[in-house]
Order: structure tokens, then sequence, then C-alpha cells
């Protein structure tokens, strides 16, 4: 975080502990994942994330632009936030895990279980991402407050 952004959210005030975190991120939370084209430009659209075993989790179809430009440019950042409530940054590398990957079994079952259907079977060659974390940001204003607002998205 730059000194603006610090002066802005004092971590005296707006820290949230990695605990606090883990435990709101359970469930579905929708991310603005950024990705990078071929020309350097940054193209950010909203996916639905999952955080599992530290980092979070998304999925897009593979002949979606997104995959395109992570297979040409892992770079991502993503954010959840929820007005001024919460805001959790992370920028690292995505890495596309298709349905005959190693980790797709456990992943596959831990996101079947929030929406009651495979990721695998939304579609022609569903790949999932996990961004693999350099620096990740949160605050909250009022962490008590933003539990209680903005709980997570189920579609059960």
């Amino acid at each position: 975080m730059g000194p603006h952004a610090r002066s802005i959210m004092d971590p005296d005030r707006w820290a949230i502990s990695a605990a606090d975190v883990c435990d709101y991120l359970q469930g579905i939370r929708h991310l603005a994942l950024a990705t990078v084209n071929a020309r350097g430009e940054p193209r950010v659209a909203p996916v639905d994330g999952w955080f599992v075993r530290a980092r979070f989790i998304f999925g897009s179809g593979g002949n979606s632009i997104r995959v395109k430009h992570i297979r040409g440019n892992p770079s991502v950042s993503a954010t959840h936030f929820a007005g001024d409530d919460i805001a959790v940054i992370v920028h690292g590398r995505a890495e596309l895990i298709p349905s005959d990957h190693r980790d797709a079994p456990w992943l596959d079952e831990v996101i079947s279980d929030l929406y009651g259907s495979s990721p695998f079977s939304w579609g022609k060659d569903v790949h999932l991402g996990r961004i693999e974390p350099g620096t990740m940001l949160t605050y909250s204003r009022d962490f008590a407050r933003a539990q209680a607002a903005h709980p997570p998205l189920l579609r059960r």
C-alpha cells in the first residue's frame, strides 16, 4: 500500500486479522478481476470468487478472452469490496486449472458443494483459475458491520 492509501486506511483503525479475513471470505464472493491483454492494457470484469486454502479461485471458459490474457501474461489483480465496509485486494499470478489438472478433483468438490453442480459441467472447456498472491491487502472500517451487512452469496 502506498503512502496515500495508508493515510486514508489507518492500519490501527482499519486492520483485519488474517483469521477474520478467511472467515469473511467463505462462500461465494464477487471479484473484480483484472487481466492484461497482449498490448499491456488492463481489462477488468466481474467473476464469482471462492477463497480456498488462502487463494482466490475463479472460473472461466477455455475460449474466453480472460483465459487468453492469462495464457499470454498470468499477472492479475482482483478485488472483493463492499462499499467502504470492507475490501480484500490481491495482486499476483493466475494459474489455469483445467478439468484434468491434479487439483481439479478437490476444487470441483468444494465448488460443487456451493452451487450444487460441478463447475466443469457448466460449459465446454471450463477452466478454474487460482491466484497465487504476491501481495494481499485488506481493510475494513467496521468489520462486525461488514460481516452482518455483506453475507456470502450462496446459490443453493
